[in-house]
């Protein structure tokens, strides 16, 4: 694997598949994050999936299954799991929860008369000046966007068996010749027959709906 973990084949290649795909954020759990990046394997063509690192495929089954029985799945070789929350502070003293309270009161008296002047301040001020902030905040500027790929034939047909799961062979057929030329009915059945069996795990999984 050449220095490179299994998380590491992992990502490269769900990358590969998917440009914008977003690594763990820090309010998403290890196990919603690899569902994501199991959601994007499992939509690569067979021949794509087939150049996968043994070890990365090993890993995506193992999990598969995982999922299936409705378990969690075990973190890929490198991966570093999310740190987990710290344990809430030691319970505080009667002593030292009342002198908290008293304290906090002392301090809310305080800070009461300011406020209420402050709140007066705000309401007087002139909506011209709102307006003024609207008419000089900056105008974002257009999102570019990005050129629409061309789809392959069989993420064409992948689509069409995704959009409509019960679809048949000479239905996707159809659709197929009319914008691709040379597509076997063999080519076909076998595209349309994985994608089905792949929404079917997904769905048992609890990744997809029905």
């Amino acid at each position: 694997m050449a220095n490179k973990t299994v998380y590491d084949l992992l990502l490269a290649f769900v990358k590969e598949q998917d440009a914008d795909f977003e690594e763990r954020t820090e309010k998403e759990t290890d196990q919603k994050y690899l569902a994501r990046m199991m959601t994007v394997i499992s939509e690569a063509d067979e021949e794509v999936w087939n150049g996968l690192d043994e070890d990365a495929q090993s890993w995506f089954n193992d999990a598969a299954i995982a999922r299936k029985k409705r378990k969690d799945v075990d973190l890929p070789d490198g991966y570093e799991a999310a740190p987990v929350p710290e344990k809430a502070a030691r319970k505080k003293s009667g002593a030292e929860a009342l002198a908290e309270t008293t304290a906090k009161k002392a301090a809310g008296k305080k800070a009461a008369a300011p406020a209420k002047k402050e709140a007066a301040k705000k309401q007087a001020a002139p909506a011209k000046k709102a307006a003024a902030k609207k008419e000089a905040a900056p105008k974002k500027a257009a999102a570019a966007t990005k050129p629409k790929k061309e789809l392959s034939a069989a993420q064409f047909m992948r689509q069409l068996v995704i959009k409509k799961h019960n679809i048949t062979n000479e239905e996707v057929a159809e659709k197929v010749a009319a914008k691709f030329e040379d597509i076997s009915a063999a080519t076909i059945a076998a595209t349309a027959g994985f994608t089905r069996s792949v929404i079917r795990d997904m769905i048992e999984m609890g990744v997809l709906s029905s």
